[in-house]
């Protein structure tokens, strides 16, 4: 039997509506960027957490290290469910059990926040058939750019409906980017893009992580805290995704 716990990441304490809470539910998954957002169901020793991951290649599943590997675990999740693009009971491209994991060596190490940044590898080439998001290339993350956060949080006692919220960046220092759009419990490695252009292709520049804080240097600023995809994290991903089976 699997024992149900409200949330894993209670833990990290993800959740954090600032303001009135202006997310909006997409009950249509089956396009992109939706259906490139993936509801996880994480398992370790008989008990069941939630969280969210987002399609980064054929077989690569990116989101945060806490995921995949945390001190509650004792080390690495047993196996991780990931349903792309799901609605409810509604699964429209499946399910895939994963049990083979990565995460930045230094989050592995002490679990350094700054380097919160962890992966799945899928034994199917899921990708190939629905897609995937392009990371974005290192760059400066811009005070004050618009953006998307999409992920899979505790709404209405269920983790299965995907919800997005628009923000902006509030402050950045070094790998921690602060954004204020709302988040939820098991939003933990939702895929944060830039709102650019609607004809071009979101790009995904930063992962969310934990909860809001304020922020000294916003004028303190109520905000939530993702992990920038610098160079470094770049290429982790990019060495990840050439992983095979």
């Amino acid at each position: 039997m699997v024992s149900r716990v409200k949330s894993f990441f209670e833990l990290a304490q993800v959740a954090s509506v600032i303001g009135e809470d202006d997310r909006t539910t997409e009950l249509y998954t089956k396009n992109i960027p939706e259906r490139l957002v993936c509801s996880l169901e994480i398992r370790k020793q008989g008990r069941l957490y939630h969280g969210t991951g987002w399609m980064a290649g054929p077989r690569l599943v990116l989101t945060c290290g806490h995921n995949v590997h945390h001190d509650d675990f004792a080390g690495w999740a047993d196996s991780i469910d990931v349903i792309p693009g799901r609605s409810e009971a509604d699964t429209p491209f499946g399910k895939v059990t994963a049990t083979r994991f990565s995460a930045h060596p230094k989050w592995v190490q002490s679990h350094d926040v700054t380097s919160d940044f962890g992966c799945i590898h899928l034994d199917l080439p899921v990708g190939d058939k629905i897609g995937w998001f392009a990371v974005a290339m290192p760059g400066p993350a811009q005070v004050g750019q618009p953006v998307v956060c999409s992920g899979y949080p505790d709404f209405d006692a269920s983790f299965t409906r995907q919800r997005r919220g628009q923000g902006e960046v509030v402050w950045v220092d070094g790998r921690r980017l602060y954004h204020d759009v709302d988040t939820d419990n098991g939003e933990s490695g939702s895929p944060i893009w830039r709102l650019a252009d609607v004809q071009s292709p979101p790009e995904v520049f930063a992962v969310h992580g934990y909860e809001k804080v304020y922020v000294p240097a916003a004028d303190g600023r109520e905000a939530n805290v993702a992990t920038l995809i610098d160079a470094d994290l770049y290429a982790l991903a990019k060495q990840w995704r050439a992983v095979t089976p």
